[in-house]
Order: C-alpha cells, then sequence, then structure tokens
C-alpha cells in the first residue's frame, strides 16, 4: 500500500520552490476522464450485477451495492460465493479504481441461516467467515477499503447475532479488563477484521447521523470512540478503525451549515477520517430541487480537509434505490442523475462542472483516500540547496522524513506548544507517540526552515 502526502508549505521566506515529483502512479490509472481525476479524494458509485457501459468514464471508486454483503457470500454455512463482489473488486483492479468492500457485518443481511441458528452457532462461524473473505481476495491483491459494521446504531441486531457478538468479544484475552463494555459486540467485529486485514482501512457505517435523526449522533460517536480505544487481537495496538462512514441518505432538508457542523463534531470528537459512503438525493419535488441539493452539500463534503472521498449510491435513472414515481425522464422523482439513455439531469450537469473547477494534483494518483502521491521535493534559495520528502501525511502511526543530510526538527500543536523535538541524519521515523489531531512539523537542515501542516488519523 502506498503512502498518503499532504504537503502543506507555510513558510513564505522562500523565495523559489520546485517541486520535482519523481514518480506519480501513472500506469495504474487509464485514460478516461472520470471527474475526480488528479483530484486528491475519490469521487465513485455502485454496481448491482455488472458495471454500467460508461461507468468507467465517471468514477474512479466502486461498490458493490448488495454482492459483498453476508447474505450474498455465505448463502449456506460454510460455502462462500464472491462471484458477485469480484464484478466490483475487478473493475477497480482493472481500470486504476478503488474498490470498498461492503459490508462484513449488517444486522439486516445476514447470512440466510443465521436467523434460526443458536448463539453458539454463530459465533463458531463468525472468524471463519472473515477468514474466507481474506483468503479470497488476499491473492487478488486484497481489500484497500472495508465497512466493517454497517448500521449499528439505528438498524436493530437479532439478539442471537448480537449475544454471539458479545460472547465472542468475552472470550477474548485481549479484552479481559473490559469485558463488559456496551459495546463490545461491535468491538470484535473489528478485532476479527484488523486480525485478518492487517493493512486495510477499516470503516463504520451509519445513517441518519446527518439530520441526527433520534439523537443518532452521540452514540455512534461513542461507539466509534470505543472501537478506536480497545485493543486488536494481535499485539494490543489501539489500530482498529480507520474511517467513519456517514450515508447522507434523506438529506433533502439538510442545510451547509448542519452538515459541516456534523462532520466537524466527529473529527473534533473521534479524529478519524470520514467517508460520505452512500449519497443520494431524489429529484422530488423536480430535477431543480435535486441539483439544489446536490450544489450545497457536496461542496461541504468535498472541501472538507478531513472527509477522503464521496461515494454516490447510484446514478441511472430507472436502476437506483429510489424509484420515485417510477417515471422516466425529467418528470422521474426518482435519485438518478442521468437518464438511462446516458444524458445528464440537471444534478450531473451542476457536478461536472464542479469536479472540472476543483484544483488538481501535479500528479495524478490513484484514487486512494486523500490522494496518494509520493514525492520528493527540491527547495532552491541563494544559501542551501536540498532534497528531502516528507510521508506519509495523514498518518496513523509515524511520519517519515528523508534529508540529504543532518537535520532538527520540532512538532508543536497549533498553538504553538512543543510536542517533540530531536535530530536525524538523512531518515529518521518521527511521531509515533503523537495523540490523532492536527499539529505543526518544522525541519531545520543548515539555515533553510521548511514547514508542514501534519494530521494523525489514529493511534
Amino acid at each position: 500500500m502506498n503512502s498518503n502526502l499532504q504537503i502543506h508549505n507555510m513558510n513564505s521566506t522562500f523565495t523559489s520552490l520546485k517541486i520535482i515529483f519523481l514518480f506519480c502512479l501513472l500506469t495504474s490509472l487509464n485514460a478516461h476522464a472520470q471527474l475526480a481525476k488528479c483530484k486528491g479524494k475519490y469521487f465513485g458509485n455502485i454496481i448491482a450485477n455488472s458495471v454500467h457501459a460508461n461507468y468507467t468514464e465517471l468514477w474512479n471508486q466502486i461498490t458493490s451495492e448488495n454482492a459483498s454483503k453476508w447474505q450474498a457470500t455465505e448463502p449456506t454455512r460454510g460455502n462462500y460465493n464472491f462471484t458477485g463482489s469480484d464484478v466490483a473488486y475487478n473493475w477497480a483492479k482493472n481500470n486504476g479504481g478503488l474498490f470498498k468492500y461492503h459490508t462484513l457485518m449488517w444486522g439486516a443481511q445476514t447470512a440466510g441461516w443465521v436467523p434460526n441458528a443458536s448463539s453458539a452457532t454463530i459465533q463458531a462461524a463468525i472468524e471463519p467467515y472473515f477468514k474466507a473473505v481474506a483468503d479470497h481476495y488476499d491473492p487478488m491483491g486484497g481489500l484497500y477499503m472495508i465497512d466493517v459494521l454497517n448500521e449499528p446504531i439505528n438498524t436493530r441486531v437479532a439478539d442471537n447475532l448480537k449475544s454471539a457478538l458479545t460472547a465472542g468479544y468475552q472470550a477474548e484475552p485481549a479484552n479481559a479488563n473490559d469485558r463488559n463494555n456496551q459495546y463490545g459486540w461491535a468491538i470484535w467485529c473489528f478485532q476479527l477484521a484488523r486480525k485478518h486485514f492487517p493493512n486495510s482501512i477499516l470503516m463504520i457505517n451509519e445513517y441518519n447521523i446527518e439530520m441526527n435523526w433520534n439523537n443518532c449522533r452521540a452514540p455512534y460517536i461513542a461507539m466509534s470512540n470505543a472501537i478506536k480505544n480497545a485493543p486488536n487481537l494481535t499485539d494490543g495496538k489501539k489500530n482498529l478503525i480507520d474511517g467513519i462512514g456517514l450515508q447522507a441518505h434523506g438529506i433533502n432538508d439538510l442545510s451547509a451549515q448542519n452538515f459541516k457542523a456534523c462532520l466537524d463534531e466527529i473529527w473534533n470528537k473521534t479524529g478519524l477520517p470520514m467517508h460520505i459512503s452512500e449519497f443520494d438525493a431524489a429529484a422530488s419535488p423536480n430535477e431543480g430541487k435535486q441539483r439544489d441539493d446536490y450544489s450545497r452539500l457536496i461542496p461541504v463534503a468535498w472541501e472538507h480537509e478531513h472527509v477522503a472521498g464521496i461515494t454516490l449510491w447510484g446514478y441511472v435513472q430507472g436502476a437506483t434505490w429510489i424509484p420515485g414515481n417510477r417515471q422516466s425522464g425529467a418528470g422521474g422523482t426518482d435519485s438518478g442523475i442521468m437518464y438511462s439513455n446516458g444524458n445528464d439531469r440537471p444534478a450531473m450537469t451542476w457536478l461536472r462542472q464542479y469536479l472540472n473547477s476543483r484544483p488538481s494534483l501535479s500528479c495524478c494518483p490513484p484514487p486512494l483516500s486523500f490522494g496518494d502521491c509520493s514525492i520528493t521535493a527540491v527547495d532552491n534559495d541563494d544559501d542551501n540547496t536540498s532534497v528531502y520528502s516528507v510521508y506519509p501525511n495523514p498518518f496513523n502511526s509515524k511520519i517519515t522524513v528523508n534529508m540529504e543530510s543532518d537535520f532538527t526538527y520540532t512538532i508543536t500543536d497549533l498553538l504553538g506548544n512543543g510536542i517533540e523535538s530531536g535530530t536525524g541524519n538523512n531518515q529518521k521515523e518521527i511521531a509515533d507517540n503523537l495523540l490523532p489531531g492536527v499539529y505543526m512539523l518544522r525541519i531545520k537542515n543548515g539555515i533553510t526552515t521548511k514547514s508542514f501542516k501534519i494530521t494523525k488519523t489514529s493511534n
């Protein structure tokens, strides 16, 4: 997995700065002009059973609407079928896109044998199921992003399933000091996921958090933090969760101000990046309202520095989960943003214009979270020339500094309080003990000082 980099040069004293990108992973992208190509984040969509003819021209991320869920992948106990899920996976692999596995655990669509099974039977089957997913995808290149737990707050989890997950959590020696954690059943899902997918981005996903339906935001944040603060089963590190999914359904009356306040609150209280995972807006009562919903809310998410990307939940009229009045054409009140003949609805016209107006990266990496743009930079001034690189950023463990010569560094919080300092020679790993948050990193090499804003996403 390549490292993420997001360098912010804060030193205005440089009179000349050349940034030379030594490599951009162009070979992994095709020639299609996807809407978010080179924009630093992903903008994706879903498929049902096949990839739409114009999918590759539009999107650089893909999620299978149903084919990766437990109900589809283990139709009978111990017998697994990933054929449908592989359609989306192989599209991503062959087209330089990003595949998200959706989802390992969801109370609403469990394997068909689960509702009538005992808790003990379910408990014994869960880890083999997670392992089967890993065994299938690891030889193919592995899974980059996974929705581990779907709708844990607003969708009821059957008693036999929840008790099975709770018992699994309590049986783990790593949880001996916190056996009665009210979120133990959710934590165990992530503990098993981290065990079998050690390098994947693991996420939680929920709906109506933006609208704070029935005050669901607070328990969602609490559950996410409980997972974040729980140990993994391998070495006890607290690295179980990497992102928070916000579905963004039913947002027709959500204001831009309230949407941003939601994003800010989740970041401030969890320090975890967010993914807009299932965005849609119906053309109800008309297409103008749908366009306005997109133009009001998409910029809030796309321009938020802690939102990694956006996935729309369908885009072709007549093939979305919100059918509206089932009329085709401009009078349809469904959630599609393209007509079935491939022409744009007003919301899609706006989306093309908006993403085209957003700044592009100087290189064009694969659509990894926040853009994966590994670089080496050369600073030229009258007195000193140095070659350096700093990566990854954002990070969840530590940052590596590469420098041609000796250097000193300091890390401060945004108020200027010192957090860490030290020296290095050519290469050094730093910042491994920071709490999640945003910091300033200053590196001094001779008489030249370079400043960066760095973001730690999790422990």
